[in-house]
């Protein structure tokens, strides 16, 4: 199966993925094809996507260290 985080992913909605991120959406778990979340977004060529989960995957102490674009809730809602 998918977490939430997949299928936001797999959907391809940036808010969702955001949305889970910022509550702590784990994107080191992978699906039943061995995938995790920024491997999907790679294959299926989402830049936007895949650059949100690297910003999050590098671990910084706090979100204010994030670029405010990645902050913002509003910035890319579908």
């Amino acid at each position: 199966g998918n977490t939430a985080l997949q299928w936001a992913v797999e959907k391809g909605s940036l808010s969702g993925t955001r949305s889970l991120l910022n509550r702590g959406g784990r994107r080191d778990v992978r699906n039943k094809s061995g995938r995790a979340p920024l491997e999907t977004a790679c294959r299926k060529g989402d830049d936007e996507i895949g650059r949100l989960l690297l910003f999050y995957s590098l671990n910084l102490e706090t979100s204010e260290s994030f670029p405010s674009y990645f902050r913002r809730e509003g910035v890319g809602q579908e």
